[in-house]
């Protein structure tokens, strides 16, 4: 087995095309660099309308096979665009990728759908540092788009009463080092690991996450999930990247806060246009009421730090 490691997510095309892999690991932001990139591409080139219809018709085709799989119009027109878009775009990835796995956050239903559609499966799981490695994880023959999954074996999951992930197996972890207290609150007595997310688990096994317990949004009595709000900035074509957080506000005690960061070749669209946006898209009490166009502070793997938004929104 060879391994290898792209360090910036710059020279990635490149990288990817002089490797060949045929599996791929990654966060979801090298993902949605390849599809803004061969959007952008297709786009200078005069073939944008072409890539933007290949796309809807890959979303949809990946959409059809969880609800009893395509019709013959839809599959000749995926066959066509397989010829025209989708194998160049496995072939900017090496063109040996059999699939891909994404992890340490959301990676999105939309994009998640585009590259099943195009035969490029992005695989996501969920798991912690107190849980090892993935604790639940999709498969190529076992994949749901838009969850993390189903328990790997020798590992369970379920779902308490308030809503909260809670872990169990053989790779969840015993205890804090030397924090006896930390490790009485996190640990149940029978082994159940308290994680600190929110999930709904399905009666076929997948897990679906909600959202961390700490960045759920409650305005006026009612909890709005971040997760599910970025999802619908994240459909706005002049977004890039986008991260929602509370913000104090005197008559609803909290409300949604959304940073964007926006693509280097798209029109700004103003903040009235993303709040417009969103309302359309979703319940208006789940809107943002604030949005700020800004470079989003990331670690060195790239996932959004969240924290550093949080005090940002506060100092505003």
């Amino acid at each position: 087995t060879v391994v290898g490691h792209s360090p910036d997510v710059k020279t990635l095309l490149p990288d990817l095309a002089d490797f060949r892999p045929t599996f791929l690991l990654a966060v979801p932001r090298v993902f949605e660099k390849v599809y803004n990139g061969a959007r952008l591409k297709a786009h200078n080139d005069g073939k944008g309308k072409i890539f933007d219809a290949a796309a809807d018709t890959a979303i949809a085709y990946s959409e059809a096979l969880d609800a009893g799989g395509p019709g013959l119009l839809l599959k000749a027109r995926h066959a066509l665009f397989d010829k025209l878009v989708y194998g160049k775009l496995r072939a900017a990835v090496g063109g040996r990728v059999k699939a891909a796995v994404s992890g340490s956050a959301p990676l999105g239903g939309r994009l998640g759908h585009f590259f099943r559609g195009i035969g490029l499966p992005v695989l996501e799981g969920y798991g912690l540092t107190e849980t090892s490695a993935g604790i639940t994880l999709n498969t190529v023959d076992a994949q749901r788009v838009g969850s993390v999954g189903r328990p790997v074996p020798g590992c369970a999951v379920r779902i308490a009463s308030d809503g909260e992930i809670m872990l169990r197996g053989d790779i969840v972890f015993r205890g804090y080092w030397k924090n006896e207290e930390a490790s009485k609150e996190a640990l149940e007595s029978d082994g159940w690991f308290h994680s600190g997310d929110l999930g709904v688990s399905h009666p076929d096994g997948y897990m679906q996450l909600k959202d961390r317990s700490k960045d759920i949004i409650i305005s006026g009595g009612e909890n709005i999930s971040s997760i599910e709000v970025e999802e619908v900035i994240y459909n706005h074509p002049a977004v890039l990247l986008a991260a929602v957080v509370a913000k104090a506000d005197e008559k609803w005690g909290e409300t949604p806060c959304a940073f964007i960061e926006l693509k280097d070749s798209a029109e700004a669209p103003s903040e009235a246009e993303i709040i417009e946006f969103c309302q359309a898209n979703m319940a208006r009490y789940k809107c943002p009421r604030h949005v700020r166009f800004v470079e989003l502070p990331k670690t060195s793997t790239g996932k959004i730090q969240k924290y550093v938004l949080r005090e940002w929104a506060a100092a505003d």
